[in-house]
């Protein structure tokens, strides 16, 4: 890349290489390593071959190509050689033959020094290219395969694996099948020439220059000598015996040479065992050659190996053997051979026991007669014993199989032998055999070693037993008597040598067991297949191995005699451990594990026996004198000899069996359980004693004990086995052992006793009161495991009850869920509600798992449940929500007595109602909720329809079919839509969360409700629902709309899952006709229709219908709801559907006129606009007009409702096309009607009141909307005159008499009257705070003050009301903060005009002096005990101290407002008023403290900026929705207080709450400035500089320059011709932080600390902080002197102004003109007077 080029130098050598150097050396001298041709002096050796005398010529012939590589070869460098390898067997690919047979010769010479490279990367590279060669060139290779073959031997040897295996494959596909030994006899000379001298040469001769590491060379020379070894042994192996003459001359200099002989004790392994093998196969090979054989004989015994090593040197040994039968002949020592094999057998045969086992039995067989003695096999098998202790075998799982495989083959080659002390050799080795399996400490180990020697015991004795047949000899007879006696002998003297610890009995009995276990079934074992590993490129064998002789099946004699003899040891071993047990009274300890060993061998034999051995002559007897008596007793007792007891049961009469029962009756309780537990099991249940007993009062007296007993396991699993019916489905005990247990676990159905035993009685009709329990346990526990398992207890109690007993469960059932549901009236409990309607499909669909073709049972259910007497609201909630939406207009209702909802509503409209209780909302909810959530879990659980069939067919659509379960759905949408009323208009009431919560959790079981139903039920249900809305109207019709509208939600919900287009989904026609299902493709276009509907297109539907009906049925639509009430639902607000609702409203308000009734039915077929005009001026009664309202009929009121609401639709739709008669009804209408309200102000509480002020108020608000906008939109298009006049008409006429109206009505609301408030008082005042803000102050009553307006709403905020009255207390505040702003200018004018001395006016910021001081005490007690910026508090609604908060918090807004709005010095004198008041301190002590949790815990974390929630951070810039219909919480009062904090630092209070901050400490401090950084700061300073942008070209002669994120400004003055610069920077935590003004040092005005002081202090803007840095920059440069040097008031560079003044004629000069006019004048005299300075 650019650095200094080196010379290339090889590895470990400073010289740089050179190949032409190489190569001529190469030429003149070749010295190879000596391994290749050396003589026992180390000298170079002269070529051996006469191919190779001319080495000079080896490039003759060769291409380029191949020059270059092979030159490339002489590098000393691995790497290189390695590389050039690779080259050279690409070019051999991809060369032509003839190129590669030239490069033969070359590439000979090289191999040989390749193939011994000291790297192997080297040597395997060089074996591929060798491959490539010879299958390049094919036969023509052979002229060269003399000096190829002895290298490749060598390689074919190599210690790296690679490496070997190539060169292995690369012989066998050159030197197919026996042609090796062709080859090897072809270059047999130069073969064993190159391997005598590799194996004889001197050591140090041998090294080469070309390795200086000693570590190196030993490890080369390694290597050389081992392949040397081994190519030996295969030149031995695969020489043809015909040369066998040829091979030992040849072999002489290597035999006789003492180099060869020394290698059997090289330090290498490796070496050692190469020559072994190779010194085994000369020896075997050496025929006559006694002499050398003799010798490495002895040289193969002499040194003591291990390991590998040793297993070949004992391979090459057994070699020998077997190919010289004379070769003991040729031992000195032969006790030495017997050394070597004890020695190899006590250590455990090096590790590998596999390879001593191939070898032993062979050894064994070639060992002359002279060494067979007795003491030889005696110290055989002691050192196979001994090996027993090595630890390497008997860690290892196969080495401790492969020994005992190893003793067994050398014990049965012993029992064949035919010697005098053959018998007792091997029943001493059986015995001590056995005796050494069992010495093991480790479980494990002993384990394996019993079984496994069992299993080879089991084979021994098999093949004697067979022997017996086959022979006729004692001796086998002989040897299986000791066997059997051995093992009894072994087992009873280990039984006697034991101790009473219970681990060690046990681990005995079990090893025992073990022991005769296997040999019973390992004598029994067929065969197994032999396995072996064969790979894919292998051939299948073509004889299959025989199974070993050891599995070969035995006649039935043999068997016979085998199990006979291993019963007796058995019955003896059994009766051995009785006598131990009996002895040390451990029965415990020994039947506990003896049992199994006597289920094994279960025989009437054994237990006769054991009665023998107990001098007993029967079974009976055995249990009736021994066992009896120890289960009786208090030390033999033990649950094992129950178990024995039921063994021998089946041994017994049945007169027997009787009496062994009855006897039953003498053992203490807990035994009688076991024997109870026992009779349970089969097959003891089935048997007719057992049964007779279990009957019994003593079982009986056992089971209730059992159900009594607490928290045991034992005894739940013996009470479930005693309950459970047998499989013909008969109980054990008798039906009052039943009903007695029955009782006792319905005292405590929580317990998991009783739920598993009511599972197990599930078909028993007397577990009834048990299920009833349960159930009961699974209502009041909806978590946990009681509730669960109680709940599958009776669920399968159902399913499994007959019919009567199922209906009598489900009865109980259902008084149950009943009560459980209606219990609680002081609290909604949701989830304890689910939790029971969770149940019913359990209770009702139990055991139907094939949905029926009706639900005709489920309904009748359904109906009982629901049927049952509950307690009612006193008053309908329906009352509540139909009052609200009367007073809302949402539903037309003028008729008094429709239904008992609207009567209601009507009785008590013209006084004060009762509001809403709790009890009465609970009792209401806790029914529609559990409908809910029943309907929910029932129609979202699925039925199979068929067995066969994966699909389920949900019980929705099979329960939708009936008219019961829709008409349920259409009450729960009823009761929703009733609900969501509450939500949207209650939020006023105290409890109003208990109705949020379950309209949410109402909402969710509706959608997963409608969620189930599949678009072939829909329409069938929207039929239903559809006629209900028509007929019944009210509610109905909203349930209709709310049907429609969630049952599209879903649809859309699914096609965005499965990504399709609304096209692919069905909809349903929210508008059937005659109650018939629409297809599938009007589905579709009616869908579409309703999502593009519009309200007018709606509202235009329903006038069709009327305009098409039959003027015959128009009375009877009119007096019927529905229709009108859907028009409501389903229509969006439109002057049409206000004008159908309003001539509707009319026609039943003068029903009893003609004249009136028939105009009013004649315009709802025809145009309506003006029919009520006509009316009005023909029936002027028809209005409401100036009269008191609460004693005007209920069907006028609601008229004159409908008429406003319809003049306001007018107003907002087409104000503009209104005529001018029109606009004249409407004004007059408003202003009247206001004068009602003002008439009825008495009672502005009631009902009539409030449905009339919400909709004069709303119109009052659209009619001033659209006067107050007339005039800018006459800008934009030409309206009618009557229009244009309208601002001044409205001025002139109407407004001063609506706005006295209003405020006198405004000023009564707030005055409090002590009573609750209720939907009316809300809905009235909210209208009215509504209609504040535009109101005129101008316009009030003259007999209103501002000080008594003022006092009203601050008496309003400082008690403890309603925060709806509150809102409207501080919407009048705002209302009067711009009539006081202007009431204090005019008083600070007219101050400042007098005179004299008169002290200062009081400014109307006292008028919140009493208010908010109060305030702020209560405030400052509720927060007493909080830390300003340590923790916050959340005002709880609706408290004494929320209500406090509330209105501390308003009035703090209200007056920091008030001072927002002065200007000029009024501002100033708020700012000091503030100041003396110190009303920053209060406001930000309890503004901080009622902060947000959120927002202060942030602030708290330390992070300089803070990450705040966007909800909070908008209640920062703006208030929150002060709607009297919104939740009032304590999140209300944190909101504003946010705003407050706000206000506070950005307002008049800026510098005195800086101040305040100050004074904190420095965690509250640094936490308040994290929260002014985050919050308040952008806001601020946002605010600041759109104030600068959108009035910056006030500024004279100057640009300024915003960088918004820094909070920077750059003002540029241009002054006589130069710019001056001031710069303004906001703090991040402005205003806690001073901003940062900087200006120029040579500016004329440098000093900028007045501007940081005006803007931080006085709460100045920096619009006007720069006007008058402006202005006092251009005053001071104006002011200032001109210089006459250059005739300019500024410096031309420095920008300064003269400050070097004349003392002679006073003028002024600047610094740097005066010294250059010094300079230039060499004077120091004045320019104008001369005067010297």
């Amino acid at each position: 890349m650019g650095g200094k080029k080196q010379s290339q130098r090889t590895k470990n050598n400073v010289r740089p290489s050179s190949s032409g150097r190489s190569a001529e050396l190469l030429s003149n001298t070749i010295k190879v390593d000596s391994t290749f041709g050396v003589l026992g002096q180390g000298k170079p050796l002269p070529v051996l071959f006469s191919t190779l005398s001319s080495v000079s010529n080896i490039d003759l012939g060769l291409s380029p190509e191949f020059s270059i590589c092979f030159k490339k070869l002489n590098k000393k460098d691995p790497i290189t050689k390695t590389k050039a390898l690779q080259e050279l067997t690409e070019l051999v690919k991809n060369s032509n033959v003839d190129e590669v047979v030239a490069a033969l010769p070359s590439w000979a010479h090289f191999y040989q020094t390749l193939i011994i490279d000291s790297d192997r990367r080297v040597r395997e590279a060089a074996q591929l290219c060798h491959g490539a060669l010879l299958a390049a060139s094919g036969r023509r290779a052979a002229p060269q395969l003399r000096r190829l073959l002895p290298a490749w031997l060598l390689a074919r040897h190599d210690d790296h694996a690679p490496v070997s295996a190539q060169a292995h494959a690369q012989l066998k596909s050159t030197f197919p099948e026996s042609k090796l030994g062709e080859a090897i006899s072809f270059c047999k000379s130069e073969i064993i020439t190159l391997l005598i001298d590799n194996l004889t040469g001197n050591a140090e001769a041998m090294l080469s220059k070309k390795l200086d590491n000693p570590e190196e060379r030993e490890i080369q020379i390694a290597r050389v000598l081992c392949s040397s070894l081994k190519a030996l042994d295969l030149f031995l192996t695969e020489l043809p015996d015909a040369h066998d003459d040829w091979l030992w001359d040849a072999m002489g200099p290597l035999l006789q040479a003492n180099a060869f002989w020394k290698l059997a004790a090289h330090q290498s392994q490796n070496i050692r065992a190469a020559w072994y093998g190779a010194a085994g196969r000369a020896a075997a090979r050496g025929g006559a050659r006694r002499a050398a054989g003799a010798r490495a004989l002895r040289a193969l015994l002499a040194r003591a190996e291990g390991g590998g090593v040793a297993a070949q040197r004992w391979a090459a040994l057994l070699h020998v053997m077997h190919c010289r039968e004379e070769w003991h002949t040729w031992l000195d020592k032969k006790d030495l051979l017997m050394k070597r094999l004890l020695e190899v057998i006590e250590n455990g045969g090096w590790g590998d026991a596999r390879l001593l086992s191939n070898m032993l039995l062979p050894l064994l067989a070639k060992l002359p007669a002279d060494l067979i003695t007795k003491d030889f096999y005696m110290a055989f098998f002691s050192a196979i014993f001994n090996g027993f202790n090595n630890k390497i075998l008997i860690s290892s799982k196969s080495e401790r199989q492969t020994w005992i495989n190893i003793l067994e083959e050398c014990l049965r080659y012993l029992s064949i032998q035919q010697h005098e002390y053959i018998i007792e050799v091997v029943t001493f080795v059986h015995r001590t055999w056995l005796e050494k399996i069992f010495e093991y400490a480790d479980t494990q180990v002993k384990n394996h070693l019993i079984k496994h020697s069992s299993t080879t015991m089991a084979s021994l004795v098999k093949y004697w037993l067979k022997q017996t047949k086959q022979e006729n000899s004692e001796k086998y007879d002989q040897l299986i008597r000791n066997f059997w006696l051995n093992i009894g002998s072994t087992i009873a003297t280990q039984i006697d040598k034991l101790t009473v610890d219970k681990d060690d009995i046990v681990q005995l009995i079990e090893s025992h067991m073990l022991l005769l276990q296997t040999l019973k079934t390992a004598f029994l074992q067929d065969g197994k297949k032999q396995h072996r590993i064969q790979f894919a490129d292998e051939k299948s064998p073509d004889v299959e191995d025989p199974p070993p002789a050891v599995t070969e099946q035995c006649d039935v004699s043999l068997i016979e005699r085998f199990d006979h003899n291993l019963n007796e040891v058995v019955e003896s071993t059994c009766c051995k451990y009785f006598d131990f047990a009996r002895e040390k009274q451990v029965s415990q300890a020994v039947f506990t594990s003896l049992i199994t060993l006597m289920i094994k061998f279960e025989s009437k034999n054994l237990f006769l026996a054991l009665a023998r051995h107990f001098n007993q002559d029967s079974v009976y007897g055995l249990y009736d004198a021994v066992l009896r008596s120890w289960l009786a007793g208090d030390t033999m007792r033990c649950k094992a000899l129950v178990d024995l007891i039921f063994i021998i049961l089946k041994y017994l009469t049945e007169e027997e069996q009787d009496g062994m029962f009855k006897s039953f009756q003498q053992f203490p309780p807990f035994v009688v359980e076991w024997c109870i537990s026992r009779t349970l099991s089969h097959p003891h249940r089935s048997s007719a004693a057992g049964k007779r007993w279990l009957r019994s009062d003593v079982v009986e007296d056992t089971v209730v004990a059992l159900c009594k007993r607490e928290e045991d396991s034992d005894a739940d699993n013996m009470l479930l086995k005693c309950l459970s019916p047998d499989d013909t489905g008969e109980a054990a005990l008798s039906e009052r052992g039943v009903a007695r247990a029955v009782r006792e676990l319905s005292a405590a159905p929580r317990s998991a006793r009783a739920a598993r035993a009511a599972a197990a009685l599930a078909p028993c009709a007397l577990a009834l009161p048990l299920h009833d329990a349960l159930f009961r346990v699974s209502l009041e526990h909806p978590a946990g495991g009681a509730g669960v398992r109680a709940r599958a207890a009776w669920s399968g109690a159902l399913v499994a009850l007959a019919g009567e007993a199922r209906g009598r469960l489900v009865s109980l059932a259902r008084a149950a869920l009943h009560a459980h549901v209606h219990s609680r009236t002081d609290e909604l409990d949701m989830k304890r509600i689910e939790h029971a309607a969770s149940l019913c499909p359990y209770l009702f669909l139990s055991g139907l798992n094939i949905a029926p073709e009706n639900g005709s049972e489920i309904v009748s259910q359904t109906k009982e449940l629901f049927e049952m007497q509950t307690q009612r609201p006193e008053v309908p909630i329906e009352v509540f929500a139909l009052r609200c939406d009367c007073i809302e207009g949402n539903i037309n209702c003028p008729f008094e007595d429709e239904n008992e909802f609207i009567a209601t509503v009507v009785r008590d409209s013209d006084k004060d109602h009762e509001e809403l209780t709790k009890k009465d909302l609970i009792l209401f909810l806790n029914e529609s909720l559990f409908r809910a959530a029943f309907l929910r879990a029932i129609l979202s659980k699925n039925a199979v329809a068929d067995e066969d069939d994966d699909e389920s067919e949900s019980w929705c659509d099979v329960l939708l079919a009936e008219e019961y379960f829709k008409a349920k759905l259409n009450r729960v949408l009823y009761e929703y839509a009733v609900l969501s009323v509450l939500y949207d208009k209650y939020a006023f009431w105290p409890d109003y969360e208990v109705i949020k919560k379950s309209k949410e959790r109402m909402e969710n079981l509706i959608e997963d409700i409608l969620s189930e139903i599949t678009p072939e039920t829909k329409n069938a249900v929207m039929s239903y629902i559809h006629e209900n809305a028509i007929t019944k109207g009210y509610y109905w019709s909203y349930a209709k709309k709310l049907f429609v509208v969630k049952m599209n939600k879903i649809a859309h919900r699914i096609r965005e899952s499965q990504n399709e287009t609304p096209e692919s989904q069905t909809s349903f026609d929210d508008r059937p006709e005659d109650g018939k299902v629409c297809d599938e493709k009007s589905e579709k276009e009616d869908d579409s229709e309703t999502r593009n509907k519009t309200p007018e297109n709606e509202s235009d539907e329903y006038q069709s219908v009327i305009e098409n009906l039959d003027m015959s049925k128009l009375e009877k639509m009119i007096t019927g709801s529905g229709f009108f009430h859907s028009l409501q639902a389903d229509a969006a607000p439109s002057e049409r559907s206000r004008a159908l609702l309003m001539l509707r409203s009319v026609w039943r308000a003068h029903a009893h006129e003609p004249a009136v009734r028939a105009r009013a039915a004649a315009a709802l077929q025809a145009a309506p606009a003006d029919v009520v005009i006509d009316l009005y001026y023909q029936h002027n009664h028809i209005m409401l007009y100036e009269t008191d309202l609460t004693a005007a009929p209920w069907s006028q009121i609601v008229s004159n409702a409908a008429i406003v609401q319809f003049l306001t639709e007018g107003v907002r739709s087409r104000g503009w096309e209104l005529g001018a008669h029109q606009w004249d009804f409407t004004t007059i209408t408003l202003c009247s009607l206001v004068t009602s309200l003002r008439l009825s102000a008495h009672r502005w509480w009631c009902c009539k009141v409030a449905i009339v002020a919400r909709a004069v108020l709303e119109l009052f608000g659209a009619v001033h909307e659209f006067v107050s906008g007339v005039r800018a939109e006459a800008e934009r298009r030409q309206p009618s005159a009557h229009v244009l006049a309208l601002p001044t008409e409205w001025a002139d006429i109407f407004a001063p008499d609506l706005n006295k109206n209003l405020f006198e009505l405004l000023m009564i609301m707030l005055k409090q009257d002590g009573r609750p408030m209720t939907s009316c008082r809300v809905s009235s005042v909210g209208a009215l705070a509504a209609a504040g803000a535009r109101l005129q102050w101008a316009r009030a009553p003259a007999a209103l003050s501002l000080r008594a307006a003022c006092a009203a709403a601050c008496a309003a905020l400082r008690g403890v009301a309603h925060p709806a009255l509150k809102y409207l207390a501080f919407a009048t505040l705002d209302l009067l903060a711009e009539p006081l702003v202007l009431h204090d200018a005019e008083k600070l004018a007219e101050w400042c005009g007098r005179e004299d001395n008169s002290p200062r006016p009081e400014f109307t910021l006292t008028y919140y002096d009493e208010t908010l001081v109060h305030l702020q005490d209560l405030v400052d007690a509720a927060l007493s005990n909080i830390n300003v910026c340590e923790g916050t508090c959340e005002m709880v609604a609706p408290s004494d101290s929320h209500s406090v908060a509330l209105g501390h918090q308003l009035l703090a807004v209200a007056l920091l407002r008030h001072c927002a709005r002065a200007r000029g010095d009024l501002a100033q004198f708020y700012i000091e008023l503030l100041r003396e008041g110190a009303y920053a301190a209060g406001l930000m002590s309890s503004c901080v403290r009622l902060l947000p949790a959120d927002v202060l815990r942030a602030a708290l974390e330390g992070t300089e900026r803070p990450s705040l929630p966007a909800r909070w951070l908008r209640c920062f810039s703006e208030l929150p929705a002060l709607d009297v219909y919104k939740r009032c919480d304590g999140e209300t009062v944190s909101a504003l207080a946010c705003a407050v904090l706000a206000e506070t630092l950005g307002g008049a209070a800026a510098g005195e709450a800086r101040g305040w901050c100050g004074a904190l400490g420095v965690r509250a401090a640094a936490a308040l400035r994290r929260v002014v950084r985050a919050a308040v700061a952008p806001a601020l300073r946002r605010r600041l500089l759109l104030q600068l942008r959108d009035r910056a070209h006030e500024l004279p002669d100057s640009q300024v320059t915003i960088q918004w994120s820094r909070a920077e400004v750059r003002c540029e003055l241009q002054l006589e011709e130069r710019t001056l610069e001031l710069t303004v920077q906001f703090a991040e935590e402005h205003p806690l932080v001073p901003p940062q003004v900087t200006a120029p040092p040579n500016s004329p005005a440098p000093d900028t600390q007045w501007i940081v002081l005006y803007l931080a202090y006085q709460n100045g803007t920096l619009l006007n902080a720069l006007k008058m840095w402006i202005s006092a920059v251009t005053a001071r440069v104006q002011s200032s002197p001109q210089c006459y040097i250059c005739y300019c008031r500024m410096h031309p560079s420095t920008g300064r102004l003269p400050t070097v003044p004349c003392h002679q004629c006073r003028n002024k000069f600047h610094s740097p003109c005066l010294r250059k006019w010094f300079s230039t004048s060499n004077k120091s005299n004045c320019p104008l007077c001369r005067t010297k300075f």
